[in-house]
């Protein structure tokens, strides 16, 4: 036994690391696939003249400033539909465009 194992030191080292790295990606794989998408609970459509392409944005104010909840683009024609999460009820801020003046509360 002891010859068997020395003779084949190598190729039973090879094989017990890809057996190992095998089931730790079996493992790591399913735990990401396990992760669900956030359910979507708001909507919020409508037409901004003078707003064509732009991006708008659904915000929530913070301690560290603002985050992004949600952003679509408007249409060449100025419709759009912004859908997403929010956590909570709170207070949020629609934005449109680049500009952070452009924010309405």
């Amino acid at each position: 036994m002891k010859e068997f194992l020395y003779k084949y030191k190598t190729g039973l080292i090879i094989a017990l690391i890809c057996i190992i790295g095998t089931i730790s990606y079996r493992i790591w794989n399913k735990s990401k696939n396990n992760i669900t998408p956030l359910k979507i609970n708001f909507s919020v459509s409508g037409e901004i003249k003078g707003a064509e392409n732009l991006r708008i944005y659904i915000e929530a104010p913070s301690d560290r400033g603002l985050i992004s909840v949600a952003d679509t683009l408007i249409s060449a024609s100025g419709s759009f539909k912004l859908e997403g999460n929010i956590p909570s009820i709170g207070y949020y801020l629609l934005r449109v465009g680049e500009n952070p003046q452009n924010v309405i509360p």
